[in-house]
This record gives C-alpha cells, sequence and structure tokens, in this order.
C-alpha cells in the first residue's frame, strides 16, 4: 500500500491498486484521503479537500493539479 501525506492539512492520502480502495481509508475517512492530487511542478501531495479549497491550483506554487478519483 502506497502512502502520501498531504502538504497543507497532513492528512494521510492512500495511493491504492486495491480494487474497491483501502479498506482502512475507507473506515476512517477523518485521517485519510482516498482522491488525491499531485503537482508536477512542485511534486507535492494534496487531499481533495485542500485542492478543492484552492480551485484545484496547487497550494504550494499556483499550478493546475488534476484530482485523482478512484
Amino acid at each position: 500500500m502506497t502512502v502520501a501525506m498531504c502538504s497543507k492539512c497532513n492528512k494521510l492520502i492512500s495511493i491504492s491498486n486495491i480494487p474497491g480502495g483501502n479498506p482502512i481509508a475507507k473506515a476512517n475517512p477523518d485521517l485519510w484521503a482516498m482522491v488525491y492530487g499531485r503537482c508536477d511542478m512542485c511534486g507535492k501531495f494534496y487531499c481533495d479537500k485542500c485542492l478543492e479549497e484552492n480551485m484545484s491550483k496547487c497550494p504550494g506554487c499556483g499550478h493546475n493539479i488534476e484530482i485523482k478519483r478512484l
């Protein structure tokens, strides 16, 4: 299981290849994000909530980020 951390809010991000998603992340949505984005410019990961608050722009450098959904 691959895990990252949101560079803005420090929420854990499950980057799972498990069909249907990581069951631990699904059971703990307050601690884990399963929808995320990674900035191609600075390489930082962000959870979907932080990206949505920042209108899909990297909070670090302002580059547009595509949100990856399962």
